[in-house]
């Protein structure tokens, strides 16, 4: 059988490793015991990370405290 890189078993359930958009390593239990279903979830995980989705620090990161306070203290005062 040959061995799929980011893809590992422990106790007879399969794991998958890849690395988020800030290059951080992600380990995630797919929850089943085929080394075939690990690797097509492995390939949705790389997938979305590759097209930038399913990231809300992102989105978060738009909306950071100090940055919303500068944004308030320009708004014209009534």
């Amino acid at each position: 059988m040959k061995k799929i890189k980011g893809v590992y078993r422990r106790n007879a359930v399969v794991y998958i490793r890849y690395q988020n958009e800030e290059g951080e390593l992600i380990r995630e239990s797919t929850q089943q015991r085929s080394l075939k279903v690990a690797e097509t979830i492995l390939a949705q995980r790389k997938a979305a990370v590759a097209m930038r989705r399913n990231f809300p620090l992102r989105v978060s990161a738009l909306w950071r405290s100090d940055r919303l306070l500068v944004d308030l203290a320009r708004l014209p005062h009534a």
